[in-house]
């Protein structure tokens, strides 16, 4: 199997920890120049941790959601399963697969 890209895996940690807020926001748009990919990080949000680079974590004005990307090395996982089930070890979550198409 084909690893993924950079940009596939950086979508798929968003996605895992992003928790859409309720209503339309303004997006303000963050360069994370050591790996150079933008973020549209929701009006009001703050940054609440940059550091190292491979970890960078929003949170929500009043603190009820965080939005946190991870790169990892474009061979560190085969497959978004693996991914999914790295994380749900981490976070000793459970549920089910959905696969689905990106671009």
């Amino acid at each position: 199997m084909k690893p993924f890209s950079l940009k596939t895996l950086l979508f798929l940690c968003a996605l895992t920890f992003f928790f859409a807020a309720p209503h339309r926001a303004a997006a303000e748009e963050v360069l994370v120049e050591a790996f150079g990919y933008y973020l549209d990080i929701p009006e009001g949000w703050k940054l609440v941790d940059a550091g190292p680079p491979a970890l960078v974590s929003f949170a929500a004005p009043g603190g009820e959601a965080v939005f946190q990307v991870t790169v990892f090395p474009q061979d560190k996982f085969a497959s978004a399963s693996a991914l999914a089930a790295f994380y749900r070890g981490q976070i000793a979550a459970s549920g089910k697969e959905a696969p689905f198409t990106y671009q």
